[in-house]
């Protein structure tokens, strides 16, 4: 068990490195994107996005997954994976590029069509990388992980940003997504070692059928429930409409994606090799979950507090649309936080059967969230989803929780602390936004109550000594001792 203990350790560091150092070079190009472009030329790639996303689900037909899921794993198994993603990928493009027409038509935007084209491209090159990476995860060889998407994320950006510069508007955004794949898939050839075979065993794909199909059902599902909204205001709202609703999601829920990605990342294979011990499982687990709310939650209510001041400093009045999203966008983010963890008892636990039953019936709802609230635009869409996701949220965590002998109480205990601290914190940047002079600009505004709420929550957590921030407290303390032992 120390030897799994001092994986997580390390796995969680270089996961949280790499996301920090990729979220970070991501939020940068962010923003000089957004400055040099136009909300209509992100609200064209938002459409793209919308059936590119959904055919990325099919570039290995959920074979990776299974393949770090599994207990014992052999050279078939893997050269098995490797040219079913190779042809799926093959067979994806060509697909989303032989509907690229039909796409153009649903929006009434003849622009469409050649960037789906371009876009196309990826799911093939992807393909190459899915096993490597897959095998690297199961491995829980994070430094690797963290080389490979770091250059990935910064090489992209700066030609993203070269290109806006030199005029090329919105295909700057096809082509920063096209060679983050090229950069990814070739980073990961050059640091490991292991090669396919021209062999194909289908007893191997046998042995990894049954989970994969599930998982397959319902990421499948799952995706429309959550791209949904995105399709539905494309369709009837404009380009523009979904390039405000989409960045507003990017800033504020990408971030809870993207740290529920670094944990999943660490603690998937990790649940999964220790997934007869219900016990050890759950204990793990609950302390996960209260580690990411000591930081997602006041990130969530503290850019709810500050959103004016945040829009207007970063991306200017022609963004001023994202403000009351991203102020609804603050309580989703919350539920969504640990709402992503569900995944990793279903998957660890290999009962992706549960998970994609369960999925029929929240992303239903959601699709239904959507379609009544367009009747209020965007803002609409945004409160409607967020009280489909607080709705949910009971059942949504009971079901899976059960599976590993938790109760909701049990989870609800160790959220609480974060959640009061990070609620005390926002209040008090709040007031002090009502004190400030209206005449001071947008950015000192940000500045002064981001520092406050800084420094409140952080003397919060710490006079209370919550144990999330113990816990992090003694990583962080063990991780130091580990690097000094190197």
């Amino acid at each position: 068990m120390e030897e799994l203990d001092s994986k997580i350790r390390a796995g969680v560091a270089w996961s949280g490195v790499t996301q920090v150092g990729a979220q970070l070079a991501y939020f940068i190009t962010s923003i000089i994107l957004t400055r040099l472009l136009s909300p209509q030329d992100f609200g064209l790639v938002g459409m793209i996005l919308v059936f590119t996303g959904f055919a990325t689900l099919f570039k290995d037909l959920g074979f990776s997954s299974a393949l770090i899921q599994r207990l014992d794993v052999g050279p078939h198994h893997k050269n098995a994976v490797f040219w079913i993603s190779v042809v799926a990928g093959a067979l994806v493009t060509l697909i989303v590029a032989a509907a690229a027409p039909l796409i153009a038509s649903f929006y009434g935007e003849p622009t469409l069509q050649p960037l789906t084209v371009g876009i196309s491209v990826i799911f093939f090159i992807n393909a190459f990388g899915t096993v490597k990476n897959a095998l690297l995860r199961r491995a829980m060889d994070f430094r690797t992980l963290a080389a490979v998407q770091l250059a990935a994320v910064v090489v992209s950006g700066s030609t993203a940003i070269y290109m806006a510069l030199s005029g090329f508007g919105v295909w700057s955004l096809v082509v920063m997504q096209v060679s983050f794949s090229i950069v990814w898939v070739a980073a990961l050839w050059i640091l490991t070692p292991w090669r396919p075979n021209l062999s194909l065993q289908w007893d191997a794909v046998k042995d990894l059928a049954k989970y994969s199909t599930n998982l397959l059902g319902f990421t499948a599902f799952d995706y429309w429930t959550k791209n949904g909204d995105n399709l539905l205001i494309g369709r009837y709202l404009g380009s523009a409409a979904l390039g405000v609703y989409a960045r507003s999601y990017t800033i504020l829920l990408l971030p809870v994606a993207d740290l529920a990605g670094v944990v999943s990342n660490v603690m998937f294979p990790a649940l999964s090799a220790i997934q007869k011990d219900r016990e050890r499982v759950s204990e793990i687990y609950l302390k996960s979950i209260s580690v990411m709310s000591l930081v997602m939650f006041p990130l969530m209510l503290g850019l709810l507090v500050v959103s004016s001041a945040f829009v207007l400093t970063l991306f200017g009045d022609k963004w001023a649309g994202m403000i009351p999203i991203l102020q609804v966008f603050g309580i989703l983010g919350i539920l969504q936080s640990i709402g992503y963890t569900t995944a990793w008892i279903y998957q660890s636990q290999g009962r992706t059967d549960v998970m994609f039953k369960w999925g029929l019936v929240t992303g239903s709802t959601y699709i239904v969230s959507f379609i009544v609230g367009l009747r209020w635009g965007v803002v609409g869409v945004a409160v409607t989803y967020t009280l489909a996701n607080f709705l949910l949220w009971y059942p949504s965590w009971s079901i899976p929780a059960r599976i590993i002998g938790l109760n909701f109480i049990t989870m609800l205990r160790s959220l609480a602390p974060a959640f009061y601290c990070a609620a005390v914190m926002a209040f008090a940047v709040w007031a002090v936004g009502l004190v400030l002079p209206n005449s001071w600009s947008p950015a000192t505004h940000l500045v002064l109550q981001v520092g406050i709420g800084a420094i409140i929550y952080w003397v919060l957590v710490r006079s209370f000594r919550l144990d999330a921030y113990t816990t992090v407290s003694k990583l962080i303390g063990l991780y130091a001792r580990d690097l000094k032992v190197r």
